[in-house]
């Protein structure tokens, strides 16, 4: 009977001490996914506001504003076109 208890004994022994190697390997795979974490969210951070400016940048490089006191000279065939006066007469056959 004190046998079969010290066999049991060694055996949860023996597991506690494999789950205290898993949980230490655990503790430092997670350190290191945090690292990871951290990281990669300062460089989504960076990307995401060097991308912000670069939009204000287009936007206001692109910035067009109606002026009534002269005539347009573009054509905006669509929304996402604007046609300058040389290439509209190149196209019609007025050529350069």
């Amino acid at each position: 009977m004190f046998d079969t208890f010290h066999s049991s004994l060694a055996e949860v022994v023996n597991n506690v001490k494999r789950i205290k190697q898993c949980d230490s390997g655990l503790g430092e795979e997670l350190s290191q996914m945090r690292e990871l974490y951290r990281r990669e969210a300062l460089q989504r951070k960076l990307l995401y506001n060097q991308l912000q400016d670069l939009r204000g940048n287009i936007r206001v490089f692109c910035r067009c504003r109606d002026d009534s006191r002269s005539h347009c000279c573009l054509q905006f065939p669509s929304e996402t076109e604007i046609l300058p006066p040389v290439w509209s007469k190149v196209h019609a056959g007025g050529g350069l």
